[in-house]
């Protein structure tokens, strides 16, 4: 008894190929305008652009001990922390729009953002006050 048929095989092929290429799609469209932000306590407090030549690092006034990194491959990263448990040293680099990584005990964090990201993700509008 066959335990894959040849139809399962050309439907499990299709859809891993329909998969592969909307992997390649995603990672060969980036925005060129794309930012981080960098939010100490929930306010913005820095937006870096990502299209740098050179490697350059830098910190925020409100927290000198978090060191930031932006890469010419139009990424960023935490560089160093003063944290303990140094998660957010060990997330790596992002730079897809929409990433997010975070220094929780520093209440830092950096979300990636590209031009297409201007308008909110979500309205809620309340109608029970009528």
């Amino acid at each position: 008894m066959k335990f894959v048929k040849k139809t399962d095989f050309i439907v499990i092929s299709a859809i891993l190929l329909i998969g592969l290429g909307l992997l390649w799609y995603y990672s060969s469209v980036t925005s060129d305008n794309v930012s981080a932000e960098i939010y100490f306590d929930g306010r913005l407090v820095k937006t870096v652009a990502l299209n740098l030549s050179e490697e350059q690092s830098f910190s925020i006034t409100e927290v000198p001990e978090v060191v930031f990194t932006v890469y010419p491959d139009k990424t960023v990263a935490f560089t160093l922390s003063d944290c303990p448990d140094k998660v957010c040293v060990n997330t790596g680099k992002i730079g897809n729009p929409g990433q997010i990584a975070a220094c929780v005990p520093n209440r830092v964090y950096v979300r990636i953002v590209g031009a297409d990201q201007s308008s909110p993700d979500l309205v809620i509008k309340n109608n029970h006050g009528k």
